[in-house]
């Protein structure tokens, strides 16, 4: 998924976090097993718990590293 420009970071956080559902289509990503997202920095400094999502992406590394992805 690839999000961007600041006026769209709610949207962002709702279908990064925000429950699935049809009123935010992309929330389905949710539910995938392999989903990247991609958003502008104006817009990850404005989401909330930032600091989760980078502590994931960190561990992901990590593992991918240890199994040779």
């Amino acid at each position: 998924m690839l999000a961007g420009a600041a006026e769209k970071t709610d949207v962002v956080r709702q279908a990064i976090i925000g429950p699935v559902t049809s009123q935010v289509t992309a929330s389905v990503l949710q539910l995938h097993p392999n989903v990247t997202v991609v958003i502008d920095g104006e817009t990850g400094e404005r989401l909330k718990r930032k600091e989760n999502y980078l502590y994931v992406e960190r561990m992901a590394e990590q593992v991918e590293h240890k199994i040779g992805i």
